[in-house]
């Protein structure tokens, strides 16, 4: 039987993922998470559940989940949250050693897609990738950009360390207190935020996603009421920048649509907070990303329809 370790079960993706491996047949499901089971309504689905140490002592950290994975014969690890993932991404190879495959993307692929700068600066001359207009801080706006502007981490995670920048006076005081070349400066765009749910075979080069129009979301990015979108041009849109950024596995892709075009805004090497939304598409994004890393192809996208679905304590609910 395949055995999975899913970190983070507490976090918002957590319940979609469980019942997504529930449905990939004969799995047993670890969970740990940094909180008690006790205080975890996720805690009861799944087969066992450990308490774990935060994920910023890495040390601590990979020699639990080492240990966990040599006790209950892990063959399978799932990372819900961006700190474990940049963490366990690094761990393969050790991981490996005790029987444990880590099903994230492989090789530079994480760090390809955390920095926002690098992305940028390969996609912006693909006509099939288009992609927010970004400059460094260090090289300050572009003159024809008119305030207000954004300002971000360029490897910052689920809006850390974002501002809005109304005037010149904002963005000298930024300039001040950070480094500039490890900060990103946008123009600002009132958009329409789309969500695409990928899922790449970077060895086979067959790509499979599911669009969402994210019409209500948390301060930190994450869709709570969406709308379906089955549209064509974005999903192969998204499949390009796959392609482009040699995924492997599952991640989420953000853009804007302004002025008649998608604009790529964020990659998230990772489950999106709303990969439950894809499920409710028909697609079964979870079991097909374990059964990639068991070795199988990955399904098509089968045709869906314009829906609007919101979430309640974690369930997806269509309106």
């Amino acid at each position: 039987m395949t055995t999975v370790l899913l970190t983070a079960i507490g976090s918002m993706s957590a319940r979609a993922v469980i019942e997504g491996l529930r449905g990939a047949g004969p799995v047993r499901i670890i969970g740990c998470d940094i909180h008690p089971a006790a205080w975890l309504d996720t805690a009861r689905d799944v087969d066992a559940c450990h308490r774990a140490p935060l994920a910023s002592d890495a040390t601590a950290y990979l020699s639990f989940i080492e240990t966990l994975c040599q006790r209950e014969g892990v063959s399978h690890l799932m990372a819900l949250t961006d700190v474990e993932v940049d963490l366990l991404v690094d761990a393969r190879e050790r991981l490996a050693a005790v029987g444990c495959e880590v099903c994230l993307p492989a090789g530079p692929a994480v760090p390809r897609m955390r920095d926002k700068f690098a992305w940028f600066e390969a996609l912006r001359a693909n006509p099939k990738t288009p992609v927010i207009p970004s400059r460094l801080l260090a090289q300050g706006p572009d003159p024809a950009w008119s305030y207000p502007l954004v300002a971000k981490p360029r490897q910052g995670r689920s809006m850390q360390g974002f501002s809005r920048l109304h005037n010149s006076l904002a963005l000298d005081s930024l300039v001040a207190t950070v480094a500039p070349d490890d900060y990103l400066l946008q123009p600002a765009m009132s958009s329409s935020v789309f969500v695409v749910d990928v899922l790449r075979n970077a060895v086979s080069g067959k790509t499979a996603a599911v669009c969402r129009e994210e019409l209500l979301r948390t301060s930190n990015g994450a869709g709570l009421t969406v709308r379906l979108t089955p549209d064509a041009a974005l999903a192969e849109q998204a499949s390009a920048v796959a392609d482009a950024v040699g995924l492997h596995g599952c991640a989420n892709f953000e853009f804007l649509h302004q002025a008649g075009e998608y604009l790529l805004m964020d990659i998230n090497p990772r489950f999106s907070a709303g990969v439950g939304f894809s499920h409710a598409a028909g697609y079964p994004m979870v079991a097909e990303t374990l059964g990639l890393f068991l070795g199988r192809e990955i399904a098509d996208v089968q045709p869906y329809v314009s829906r609007i679905f919101t979430r309640d304590i974690g369930h997806i609910l269509e309106l």
